[in-house]
């Protein structure tokens, strides 16, 4: 066999492809890669207001003291007082 490179065109062919594939798999994965980043990033977020809004629902079950104004129902809920 000789070092010269082939010259076979099918095999220059398919040499060539399978770079395209690789160059468009790379950047592929680059960009899935970003985007599974902001979404962890998104997800730390909605969990650390998850836990502050938690947080205020279990504070006066805890505390046991009376609701304050901001717990009651708003007069415009109503309490099934309303007579058509």
């Amino acid at each position: 066999m000789s070092d010269a490179p082939s010259t076979d065109p099918a095999l220059l062919a398919r040499l060539e492809d399978l770079e395209v594939r690789a160059a468009f798999q790379e950047r592929t994965i680059g960009e899935l890669d970003s985007l599974v980043i902001a979404l962890f990033a998104r997800v730390e977020a909605l969990e650390a207001r998850l836990r502050v809004a938690e947080s205020r629902i279990e504070a006066p079950m805890v505390a046991g003291g009376p609701p304050s104004a901001d717990d009651e129902r708003p007069p415009h809920y109503g309490g099934g007082d309303f007579a058509p």
